[in-house]
């Protein structure tokens, strides 16, 4: 499948995308020839990867979480002797634990939840609106939070429950 998205991308005539795709192979390739210097530079790899790669690359423009998830993949594929396979499926056990979905949700209610939030207002200020018309489209979804966190808070076994 990579050959054939290879050739498309040659067939293209694109001279841009040629250039990066084979800038990509030729790195890649470059990494696995120089995987058995890099483990044994222990902690070193950290640096070289998810500072110097993730910085290389957030500066090529490339979106900051692809940055991540390719320096990631990068340091998982060329310095461990671990399979990959079992190296990501941990990751994604570790990942999968409801309790971290409150987290995001507790950014958003603080985040929007106003007179406390403080996203509110800066959002508000940058389209030009005033603070109470832009509160209006969210009141139903305040409420629906106000409703969730009542019920969790007098019924904790919901919350407590999804532990286990």
């Amino acid at each position: 499948m990579l050959v054939v998205a290879l050739l498309r991308i040659v067939a293209a005539g694109n001279r841009l995308m040629t250039i990066a795709a084979g800038a990509s192979v030729a790195l890649v390739g470059i990494g696995l020839y120089l995987s058995p210097v890099l483990i044994p530079l222990g902690n070193l790899n950290l640096l070289t990867f998810f500072v110097i790669l993730v910085a290389a690359l957030v500066f090529a423009a490339v979106p900051i979480a692809l940055a991540f998830g390719l320096a990631t993949f990068a340091y998982i594929t060329l310095t461990t002797s671990t399979p990959d396979t079992v190296v990501i499926g941990r990751m994604d056990e570790g990942m999968s634990h409801c309790i971290l979905l409150s987290v995001p949700l507790f950014v958003f209610i603080g985040l929007f939840a106003p007179p406390f939030g403080v996203g509110h207002y800066p959002a508000c200020a940058i389209s030009r609106i005033h603070p109470d018309e832009g509160i209006r489209p969210m009141l139903d979804y305040i409420l629906a939070l106000l409703i969730a966190t009542i019920i969790i808070a007098a019924v904790p076994w919901i919350s407590i429950g999804l532990l286990g």
